[in-house]
Formats: C-alpha cells, structure tokens, sequence
C-alpha cells in the first residue's frame, strides 16, 4: 500500500459523479462523514490483513526452524 493511499481515494473520489444523500442543508456534511468512516474501516481491515499475513509467514519460518533443529 502507498503512503499517499487516502489521499489518492479522496482524490478519485472528487473526480466520480456519487449519488447524493440527505437533504441540501446537510448533504456535504453527511457526505463526508460516510466517505470518511467507509475510508477508516477499509484502512483498519487492511492493517489487520497486513498484520495477519506477517503473523503467518513468521510462524511459518519458526516452524520450519523448528523442524530443522529437531532432525
């Protein structure tokens, strides 16, 4: 994942034409409120899968060491 990737999404996201919800008076705000939260749990999910695959290739090379060490 790029360092910029939220600001990219914000970009890419300026450019689409998005349906619009809630009233005129608060159609901004409540725009950017969803936008922000979808953008914050996608980016906590992509943490977590970094940190699970890491989590995995590490057990996977103890226990490889593991194994060597015992034959």
């Amino acid at each position: 994942m790029k360092t910029d990737s939220f600001l990219d999404i914000l970009y890419s996201l300026c450019l689409e034409e998005l349906p619009q919800v809630g009233c005129d008076d608060h159609r901004q705000e409540v725009m950017v409120n969803l936008i922000y939260d979808f953008m914050v749990t996608r980016f906590k999910c992509v943490a977590r899968n970094s940190k699970r695959e890491s989590l995995e290739k590490k057990r996977a090379a103890s226990n490889s060491k593991k194994k060597q060490s015992k034959l």
